[in-house]
């Protein structure tokens, strides 16, 4: 029984962060601020995905630094994900691949993720540049 509550409370979870993601797209205009909001509401939905499913998180011998920075993850699951964005508040790096992928590319873009084509070596530049602008904006940026 518990296995099918957990599996209600994550297809509710799923649908509230898609309907008040949806909200935030259609009613706000800047990107920036859009940005802001996904980000905050990605985090917001992280956190309570881990209270829901009572997941416990130890963050051991690490302190947040007061600027803005860069963190370099080599997750292994999604769940790696939802605990980054809920610890630590990031614009995410994706690839186009996720980006075209009916699910996970509409998570990815309603939780601000920015997306790179691997492919393309020659727009190396363009795609540091998005990296600067997420940095300069006062984002954190998660690799």
């Amino acid at each position: 029984m518990t296995k099918i509550y957990r599996l209600l409370a994550f297809i509710v979870l799923i649908i509230s962060f898609f309907m008040v993601s949806l909200f935030i797209d259609k009613t706000n205009e800047n990107k920036k601020n859009k940005t802001k909001k996904f980000v905050n509401n990605a985090s917001y939905f992280a956190n309570l995905a881990l209270k829901v499913f009572n997941i416990k998180v130890s963050v051991k011998n690490y302190t947040m630094p007061e600027q803005i920075h860069v963190l370099a993850s080599n997750h292994l699951s999604y769940i790696d994900i939802i605990i980054l964005m809920a610890k630590f508040k990031a614009v995410f790096l994706s690839t186009e691949e996720v980006k075209n992928t009916k699910l996970f590319g509409k998570l990815a873009y309603y939780g601000g993720a920015i997306f790179i084509d691997r492919n393309k070596k020659t727009d190396v530049n363009n795609q540091s540049n998005k990296i600067k602008e997420i940095l300069e904006n006062g984002y954190n940026v998660a690799i």
